[in-house]
């Protein structure tokens, strides 16, 4: 067994200890209404067709897929929701995974909404920039590491004064998943479904909406 194989189990049986030593709660059909009604908002992506189609938004507590051919505008979408959620909502965390995140294409976004003078938009490019936060990232078990670092993060803040955090995206997770699927192999599978485990975890305790990117995604593959 080669090196790469050897970390490859690793990593999965440390996910899989993990996620077997997680239970949700029982909640109640009341409870879960409540739940709905006071924290599952939608955000806004400051692109109105997307917004009509999805009835108002991102789902916060939820997982949403956004899947398509090359130059369909999927990093466009991804950056128009961080801009606009940062600038309205709350923080950001935009988990890059190919170098696509572009300060230059959301200030030319928030021009575009702009219809104010130089100066106004310069405090609002300001505001809208720090409340994003974004990491490189090209390796799975780096984005895992990221995530598990974040959940500790978030429950600490819980216990202070709470986070602002409101959207994470990650553009694109395909090319985290390609190398590892490419075989169609078994241990391949259980990292994808561990990433998806995680995130709708990370979503749902911390009423988070998480936007997820893939390129063509093939049929068999689902969060």
């Amino acid at each position: 067994m080669d090196a790469a194989s050897v970390l490859l189990k690793q990593g999965i049986a440390q996910m899989m200890s993990i996620i077997d030593g997680l239970h949700q709660p029982w909640l109640n059909g009341i409870e879960l209404l409540d739940d709905a009604k006071l924290n599952k908002h939608f955000l806004a992506t400051g692109c109105e067709g997307i917004d009509q189609i999805l009835r108002g938004g991102l789902r916060m507590g939820q997982l949403t897929e956004l899947v398509g051919p090359s130059s369909s505008g999927k990093t466009q979408v991804c950056l128009c929701a961080a801009s606009h959620v940062a600038e309205y909502s709350g923080t950001t965390m935009f988990f890059d995974t190919g170098n696509s995140f572009s300060p230059e294409r959301i200030e030319r976004i928030i021009n575009h909404r702009s219809k104010s003078q130089f100066q106004a938009d310069q405090r609002r490019l300001v505001r809208v920039m720090s409340s994003i936060s974004s990491r490189s990232v090209f390796d799975i078990f780096e984005l895992f590491d990221m995530l598990g670092h974040l959940e500790n993060t978030l429950k600490s803040q819980v216990k202070d004064e709470g986070s602002n955090l409101r959207l994470i995206v990650i553009d694109s997770i395909s090319s985290l998943l390609a190398p590892i699927l490419g075989d169609i192999d078994a241990n391949g599978w259980s990292l994808m479904q561990s990433a998806g485990f995680l995130l709708k975890r990370l979503a749902d305790e911390h009423n988070l909406s998480v936007v997820v990117r893939f390129f063509k995604r093939p049929p068999t593959i689902r969060f």
